[in-house]
This record gives structure tokens, sequence and C-alpha cells, in this order.
């Protein structure tokens, strides 16, 4: 059966910390938090974009992604648990992208997020559990950047290209970023199945974010469509 919708599994988000505490200032509290800037709105924004970083990374380390009746992506792999993490920060970019929210209104959500990204999933996570040195981990964090980036682009031109073709687009995009063979380095063919499903997942999930209002995207509220049937049954 296909599962719920998910939102993420945080009890108080920071920004909903901090609007309490704007609502809860007074006195000689509320002059001293405005004099330091707490509430301008660059600090809801920073909020708002640690809360979304919380909750992709949530989404992005989801079971379904390493089962073999569904993603199948291999957990094994730092690389490839990073990517499939790294889909969930292009799926918030694609949508934060749409017209009706302006450009200022996401920059320090932005930077936030991807800072986060950075510095806890591209460099703390290697140290700690890859048992990189820092100098490995460094480089390691530059290809980790650099091989996202890509991704994105291929993605992107994927899903701004041919309709009729960007189910196939993707899912080629897929099979040579994150189910290549990893001594090799070519496309994993016999993971073609598992990566189709994996780009009905990402169509659901930006057909389920058009849905969403901006405000709440802008809060760093993601919620997610639920996940398909798997594609296989395995005894």
């Amino acid at each position: 059966l296909r599962h719920v919708a998910r939102a993420s599994t945080r009890k108080l988000s920071t920004y909903k910390r901090l609007e309490e505490l704007q609502a809860d200032a007074s006195g000689l509290t509320k002059v001293f938090y405005s004099l330091t800037g707490m509430f301008k709105p660059k600090q809801f924004q920073a909020a708002a974009g640690e809360d979304a970083y919380f909750n992709l990374l949530s989404q992005g380390e989801s079971a379904e992604f390493f089962d073999p009746k569904c993603a199948a992506v291999d957990k094994k792999r730092y690389y490839t648990r990073f990517q499939i993490k790294g889909l969930h920060f292009w799926l918030a970019f694609v949508r934060l992208r749409r017209d009706t929210i302006k450009r200022e209104s996401g920059s320090h959500y932005l930077e936030q997020m991807m800072e986060h990204f950075w510095e806890q999933d591209a460099m703390r996570k290697l140290v700690e559990q890859e048992k990189l040195d820092l100098l490995t981990a460094l480089t390691n964090q530059k290809a980790l950047q650099v091989s996202w980036h890509g991704l994105c682009k291929k993605l992107d031109a994927a899903l701004e290209g041919d309709e009729k073709l960007r189910s196939d687009a993707m899912a080629d995009v897929l099979l040579k970023n994150i189910y290549s063979d990893v001594a090799t380095g070519e496309a994993g063919g016999e993971k073609g199945p598992a990566s189709k499903w994996l780009v009905g997942y990402l169509l659901d999930q930006i057909e389920h974010h058009k849905a969403l209002p901006d405000e709440v995207v802008l809060r760093g509220e993601f919620s997610w469509a639920p996940f398909a049937d798997p594609w296989r049954t395995c005894s």
C-alpha cells in the first residue's frame, strides 16, 4: 500500500521557536532583541532554511530509497547516500524557483539550508562516518559539491525538455550518477526499474510541492507525497 504523505518529524521548528520568542518578548527584553536584529526578516529566513535542511534530510534518509523493491540504492556507499539526500535539496530548489516566490525572500533561506548541507553531510559526516582525516574530507567535500551541482544541472535539463521524453531522460541521469558501477563508473543498466521508480518519486514530489502555499514553503515546512508501491516483489 502507498504510504501516507509525510511532514517533518521535528517537534518544534526553529522558525516557530523564533516566532514564540518574538510573541513573548516584552519590556527591556523586547528592546534588546530589537537592537540585536533578532527578529529581522533575514533571521526568520535563516530559521526557515535550518528547518528545511532537517526536513529534507529526514526524508532523504527514508528506508524506501535503500529497499531493493523500491529505489534499490546502495546504502553501503557514502556517495550514493549523499546523492539521495542531495536529490531532496534539488527538489527544494525546483519549488523555490517558481515565479511566485521573490528572489529576496529566499536568499538567507537557501544560504542557511545549503550551508548545513555542505558542513554536515559533505564534511562532518565524512569525518565521523567514513573516518577520513580533515584534508581528505575537504577534498571529498569539493568532489561531492561538483557532482551534486552536475546532477542538478542534468536533472534540470531533463525536467525542462520534451515532456514525452522526460521520465526516460531523468532515469538516464540517475543511472549515470547514482546507480553507476563503483569500479567502472559505467551506468547501472540493471538498475533501470529502480531508477524509473525513483524518477516517479521525484515527479510526484514536484507536483506535491507545487500545491504547497508559498508561505508554507518559505517556512521550510515541506511535506511529502506518498511513496509509490514497490516495483517488484522480492522473495
